[in-house]
């Protein structure tokens, strides 16, 4: 599912088109029970308008997404798709080919070693098989779901299109990249010398 859809409909749709009941169980808007004309218009135009904004404030928390404007959020929404996985499922594997990334919405997931041990997990809002999109490269871990999962997924193909159409954007994806990757850098660094830490300390007792 295209999870985008809602605001070409916002876009596209008159004031009537928005009111109806179709377009609201679309939005995920609930619809009340049967109050005036008058008052069922406010009252329903309040909630589509709400729904949009609320909508518009979580995919903000997304960090690839920081910094864009409205319009750049609708059109990078508009090449995304929304996927569910259970828990225990394979993302992808080690060697795979790189031709989508993950935006975690919901759940938890982990990135396994190569013998097959945890290395670290993910919690939303952040991206996993980034890497090896942008580098072009193949995939350099196993990622597994650790619970039942959400996530927002990028096609390469669908990426280098808005890239080539618009360069603020793409300008502004390869900051937000290269900012996550040196947070992940610094954090995994941390990590292996508090590994280090704990190796020294077993070597001596």
């Amino acid at each position: 599912m295209n999870i985008s859809k809602i605001f070409r409909k916002k876009e596209k749709e008159t004031p009537e088109d928005r009111r109806s009941g179709e377009d609201r169980r679309e939005m995920d808007v609930p619809v009340s029970a049967p109050v005036s004309e008058g008052k069922r218009e406010t009252k329903e135009r309040r909630e589509v308008l709400q729904g949009v904004s609320k909508i518009i404030e979580t995919y903000r928390k997304i960090p690839l997404f920081k910094g864009f404007t409205n319009e750049q959020l609708m059109k990078m929404l508009r090449i995304c798709s929304k996927i569910k996985t259970p828990g225990t499922h394979y993302l992808f594997h080690r060697g795979d080919e790189s031709t989508a990334m993950y935006i975690l919405l919901k759940g938890r997931i982990n990135i396994m070693l190569e013998g097959g041990d945890v290395w670290k997990s993910l919690s939303p809002f952040g991206c996993v098989g980034d890497m090896g999109f942008f580098a072009g490269t193949k995939r350099s871990a196993d990622v597994i779901t650790d619970t039942e999962c959400i996530f927002l997924q990028l096609s390469k193909g669908e990426m280098t299109k808005l890239f080539t159409n618009d360069k603020d954007l793409h300008i502004k994806i390869l900051q937000n990249i290269v900012n996550e990757l040196t947070n992940r850098l610094l954090s995994d660094r941390e990590e292996i010398e508090h590994l280090n830490y704990r190796i020294i300390a077993y070597d001596t007792i």
